[in-house]
Parts: C-alpha cells; sequence; structure tokens
C-alpha cells in the first residue's frame, strides 16, 4: 500500500507509523509506482478529475462519496 499526499512528510509519516510500502507527493508520482487500484479520499470538487487521471492510467477507482460535483463530471465518469 502506498500513501500520496501533497504534502509528502505527511504521506511519508502514515507510511512510517504503519508499515506501508511507500509515499508520494501527487497523483502522478503514485500513477508512476505502477499501482492496480487508487482509493480517492480527498476534497469532493478533486474525486472526478483524479478518478479520470487514474483511469486513464489504468487503475480501478474507489473514491468516497460524491463521486462528482456536476452531472458532466458524473458522466465522464461512466
Amino acid at each position: 500500500i502506498f500513501v500520496a499526499d501533497l504534502v509528502r512528510e505527511r504521506a511519508q509519516a502514515v507510511v512510517d507509523a504503519h508499515g506501508l510500502a511507500g509515499a508520494a507527493g501527487s497523483m502522478e508520482d503514485l500513477l508512476a509506482l505502477g499501482v492496480d487500484a487508487v482509493a480517492i479520499f480527498t476534497p469532493r470538487h478533486t474525486h472526478a478529475p483524479l478518478a479520470l487521471q487514474a483511469m486513464a492510467a489504468g487503475a480501478h477507482v474507489y473514491m468516497a462519496v460524491p463521486a462528482a460535483v456536476t452531472l458532466a463530471e458524473l458522466g465522464q465518469l461512466t
């Protein structure tokens, strides 16, 4: 399990506390690690853009609700 946070030190603290595989400072960095799946727990306005980015990289996506803020974003996720 990898943890990503824009504040990489915060992600690293979680990794260290729980003995996880590693930390990343962005979605790009996380996806570059070749992860198979991404769980998104971020502010709701970022759910759809991050999910689309992860899906474009071939990753499975689980996210907290709501999945999107607008119907247009929701349509892109289907």
